[in-house]
């Protein structure tokens, strides 16, 4: 599992996209936020292994994007280090608004798809990385906002592509069932998040379809609740503690329940954020046109 590393040494500015988001802790995305300038993920190139660092071209990454193999952006493109080949994610930087010289690492010698045949793969017209359901995960050092003592927001989007599977976008455990975790399900009984022991709770309205969804979960003093498109399924009050000592995205822990589908955008708020749920969910719904 990669820590989060201090590996582009150059400041980044902490101005956002939009201010509803400065006190994110940390975002995984292909949209710039914070004027975010540093290197955002790590291409694998499939037919050779060769690894590259990709900067957004504008605000989101596209072919014209510049890479390099160092700190330092050049002027090849990842168009041209691609061609008409394939490339997977090797590392995923969360955005951060802090300030601060750091880069939340995700990394995984088992890689997401993220172009095909020269093509960056999209949902809805805007970039994700592909999940297969065997073995693609990226780990990260868990948050220590989303402790079972804490409150905190996480929000996503993300789809199956598979509507008898239910898979996972991310968890908080590597070893334990104890874990909180979120699914994206398309079966007829379909299920968000898990808690404490396995106890499944915030039980979904059936979504039997392969769209994007916007899934938020919210936990103050342990009333956790669960919304899909902007629209709350259920609240729950747990007891206990769950285990949080890695953030998962793709899989839970033991890596089980593999998701077969795409990511696009994961959110971390170390708060609970229901009275600014509105303008995220708006935000995020105007970007990606999910409902």
């Amino acid at each position: 599992m990669n820590s989060q590393a201090n590996f582009f040494r150059g400041g980044i500015s902490v101005t956002p996209t939009n201010p509803i988001y400065n006190d994110a802790t940390c975002i995984y995305s292909f949209r710039k936020f914070f004027n975010w300038s540093n290197a955002v993920i790590r291409i694998k190139r499939t037919a050779d292994g060769q690894l590259r660092y990709v900067w957004f071209d504008g605000n989101t990454i596209t072919l014209n994007s510049k890479i390099s193999e160092t700190e330092t952006p050049t002027t090849t493109t990842l168009g041209d280090f691609i061609g008409s080949g394939d490339g997977s994610i090797n590392i995923w930087y969360g955005q951060n608004p802090i300030g601060f010289n750091t880069a939340y690492n995700l990394g995984s010698q088992l890689n997401p798809l993220f172009i095909v045949g020269g093509v960056i793969l999209t949902k809805n017209g805007l970039p994700c990385v592909n999940f297969n359901g065997v073995n693609q995960t990226f780990d990260a050092t868990a948050f220590t906002e989303l402790g079972s003592e804490q409150n905190f927001t996480v929000l996503s989007v993300a789809n199956t592509t598979n509507t008898e599977h239910l898979g996972i976008v991310w968890n908080t455990s590597d070893v334990s069932s104890s874990r909180l975790a979120q699914y994206i399900d398309a079966r007829s009984t379909a299920s968000q998040f898990l808690v404490v022991g396995g106890t499944v709770i915030n039980n979904l309205t059936n979504i039997v379809s392969t769209n994007q969804r916007l899934q938020t979960i919210t936990v103050n003093t342990k009333l956790i609740k669960g919304y899909s498109d902007n629209v709350l399924q259920n609240s729950y009050t747990f007891t206990g503690t769950y285990t949080n000592d890695t953030f998962r995205i793709g899989a839970q822990f033991q890596r089980l329940t593999d998701l077969i589908g795409n990511i696009q955008e994961i959110v971390i708020f170390p708060s609970d954020k229901t009275t600014d749920l509105t303008d995220l969910h708006a935000d995020i719904n105007t970007y990606y046109s999910i409902y």
